[in-house]
């Protein structure tokens, strides 16, 4: 304990470690009962040889982990170094063969799983026939297949199963027919186009209207796309050019003189309906 520990501070450290080995000696004598009804199973001569060996080195490795990190805490314990000890280097042996083991087990789930279902059901003996533990092609099928109960691999030749299944239509959902809503709108967008306000103004009774922020905001574009260049040409580089400033370069060059002689707009109300309405009556959900 540092020397410069309050009185108030180490009998709150010697309180803490007190209820820590408390701690060690409740659970010390719990881990004693359970490894002598282990040892007692153990004794009983439990018949491994037709499980999985796989099963067995993970038993036997985690089994001599855990012997080694006990001798190394009780070399701590008793305040005795564990420089250059061989047990380190057994403990690291046998990390390196656990985590290898990990995939491998990960392979074997499917047999693994079969093995411990016959063995919870109380079934006949495992080794009556190996292809029992086969995959289940049934198991293979995609999203879209049908949902019906597996055969397993492992029932009876003669047990019969009822697979006919009841039919069930797809249930459809009425949709408004919004043909005409799509024509109205199609309409009101070639009212505004370019073409039909110049030939409202050319040959309607109304005065001429003067826009002076179209030409303002050309200007504040123009101005902002000589400033880009020049900064380009002065430094070598080219900028990155967001969407926002793409779209003011192309209604920029759109604004050109040949450009707007030709940009008539959506006037064509049976095109543009024709290329935008997709016509639905009924959707499968």
């Amino acid at each position: 304990m540092p020397p410069d520990y309050s009185e108030s501070e180490k009998n709150v450290e010697i309180a803490r470690f007190e209820k820590l080995i408390a701690d060690i000696d409740n659970q010390t004598s719990e881990l004693s009962s359970f490894v002598k009804k282990c040892i007692e199973s153990a004794d009983e001569n439990l018949d491994t040889e037709k499980g999985i060996g796989l099963l067995d080195v993970k038993n036997h490795s985690m089994i001599n982990y855990l012997i080694d990190l006990s001798f190394l805490m009780l070399q701590k314990l008793n305040k005795k170094s564990i420089k250059s000890d061989p047990t380190i280097l057994r403990l690291a042996e046998t990390r390196v063969v656990l985590e290898r083991i990990r995939p491998i087990e990960a392979k074997l789930k499917y047999q693994i799983d079969k093995y411990m279902k016959l063995l919870s059901s109380n079934k006949q003996s495992l080794d009556v026939d190996p292809l029992r533990f086969k995959s289940n092609l049934e198991n293979f099928g995609g999203e879209g297949d049908s949902d019906k109960d597996s055969i397993d691999s492992d029932d009876d030749p003669g047990e019969e199963k009822n697979l006919e299944e009841t039919y069930v239509p797809p249930k459809l959902m009425a949709v408004p027919y919004s043909e005409e809503r799509a024509l109205e709108r199609a309409k009101r967008r070639a009212l505004s186009s370019s073409l039909v306000k110049d030939l409202r103004e050319q040959y309607g009774d109304a005065p001429t209207e003067i826009r002076d922020n179209i030409d303002s905001r050309r200007k504040k574009n123009v101005d902002s796309s000589k400033k880009r260049t020049e900064y380009e040409e002065n430094n070598f580089m080219r900028l990155p050019t967001t969407k926002k400033q793409r779209k003011m370069d192309n209604n920029n060059r759109t604004n050109s003189t040949l450009n707007y002689l030709l940009n008539f707009g959506d006037y064509n109300v049976e095109e543009i309906v024709n290329k935008n309405n997709v016509r639905v009556d009924t959707v499968c959900i």
